[in-house]
């Protein structure tokens, strides 16, 4: 996304959001935190169909 790097800043968010017209929360609609069972690792979930992806 920015400088590379694989999580985007809150910045970035509210720019996206504001050139789509939208409320950044909008963009936000569906995606939650699932925490791993260790410390170690979580991932995000996007919606319903249980589509994971691992933090780095």
């Amino acid at each position: 996304m920015e400088r590379g790097e694989r999580v985007c800043r809150i910045d970035t968010l509210i720019r996206i959001a504001c050139s789509m017209a939208v409320p950044p929360g909008e963009l936000l609609d569906g995606i939650f935190w699932v925490p791993a069972p260790e410390v170690v690792k979580g991932a995000f979930s996007f919606g319903s169909s249980g589509l994971r992806r691992t933090a780095v």
